[in-house]
Parts: structure tokens; C-alpha cells; sequence
């Protein structure tokens, strides 16, 4: 057992401890610490996300859809975002964009959520609040989280793009939908994992 003495030895103590939990978030299966990630929406609203607007009988979990204004993969997606949106909110789940460019005003971004139509609530993430805490590195990709803020999904909205330049005509898998019916229907998520193909996520400015 190690030995701590003094202040200073106590404060390294407490300052590794609490590393040591940031840095088991974000693997699929592992519990999220309840902390404050409040963020501004596009509306000027307050929102702490990872708190449930429904009744717990009724909540089937949070839904993250990280995403850049200017990433061209990310925009193709916002008729599927908006269907998806529509349709698991009357299910049961929470479903945020999260607007991850630091240096993006809410101007900007309202003006975004109109041109492309998008019929979900719009957050921006300027600290990676978010980004962080769920170990987010591209565009558009997708956390979802259970009421108990565990990860059951993490990955794609689909299959559409197979590679950087090239995408089917058509999705040959639903990887989000399928993720969210499995959870809606309380059976285990078949493919939790999958590969993003999109944007990276800008890094944060350097003080």
C-alpha cells in the first residue's frame, strides 16, 4: 500500500484518482459519471443532456450524433438524422447534434439547422464536453447511451459510405436503427462497434 503523507502527497493522490476514472469512460459496456455537461442550444437554452426529459418508465436512453457545419459526409446525413430523430423520440430516446467545431457561433449554427432542415435539438460542444467524455474523433458519429449512462452503441448511422470518395446508392446496413430497435425491445445490441467514415473533430485551441 502506498504511503501518503502531507498535503501535497494527498492532493496527487486525489488528482490521480480522478484521472483514473476519467479514463475508464467511454468503452462500450462502461458507466458514464454523472457530471455537468451542460451545453447551449441553438434555441439559447441551457441543457444538461444526460438528463432524461421523460419519465423513467418511459426513457430508453441518449442519443449523440456528433457533427461540423462544413463536413460534407456529415451533411448527406441530415434526412436520415431527421427521419431517426422523429421516429425514436416517440420511442422512448433523447437525440442531440452536437456541434463540435470550438470556434462555431450559435448564429452560424441555427443557420446550419435551417439549411439542412434538421428536425433534431441542435447543441454546441466549443470544450468537447462531450467529445471527450464519450471519445468522439470523427464526423458524423454516434453515441448511445442507456438510461444508466452506459455506451450500447458507438459507431456509424449506416453503411452508405464504404470509404473517403466512395458510397453506395443505397445503405446495405442500418447500423443506428438496429442498434436503437434492440435497446427499444430490451434485447442485447448485436454490433455495438462500428467504423466512422467522415471528418475528424477539430482539436480544441491551444492556450
Amino acid at each position: 500500500m502506498l504511503g501518503i503523507t502531507g498535503p501535497l502527497s494527498i492532493r496527487c493522490f486525489i488528482i490521480l484518482t480522478v484521472f483514473g476514472l476519467f479514463t475508464c469512460i467511454g468503452n462500450a459496456g462502461e458507466g458514464l459519471l454523472s457530471l455537468d455537461f451542460k451545453l447551449r442550444s441553438t434555441s439559447g437554452e441551457i441543457i444538461d443532456p444526460l438528463k432524461p426529459k421523460k419519465t423513467k418508465e418511459n426513457f430508453n436512453g441518449f442519443v449523440f450524433i456528433f457533427t461540423l457545419t462544413d463536413c460534407p459526409i456529415a451533411n448527406s446525413y441530415s434526412p436520415e438524422i431527421s427521419r431517426i430523430s422523429k421516429e425514436y423520440r416517440e420511442k422512448g430516446f433523447d437525440l442531440y447534434l452536437i456541434q463540435t467545431n470550438p470556434n462555431l457561433k450559435i448564429e452560424d449554427a441555427k443557420k446550419h439547422q435551417k439549411e439542412y432542415s434538421l428536425d433534431i435539438e441542435v447543441l454546441l460542444d466549443p470544450h468537447h464536453k462531450l467529445v471527450s467524455v464519450c471519445k468522439a474523433e470523427n464526423v458524423p458519429e454516434v453515441i448511445v447511451l442507456s438510461p444508466e449512462k452506459k455506451i450500447l452503441y458507438k459507431g456509424r448511422i449506416n453503411d452508405r459510405n464504404t470509404a473517403y470518395g466512395k458510397r453506395r446508392r443505397q445503405p446495405s446496413r442500418h447500423d443506428l436503427r438496429l442498434a436503437l430497435e434492440s435497446i427499444f425491445n430490451k434485447t442485447p445490441v448485436e454490433i455495438s462497434r462500428t467504423k466512422v467514415i467522415g471528418c475528424y473533430i477539430p482539436p480544441l485551441p491551444k492556450i
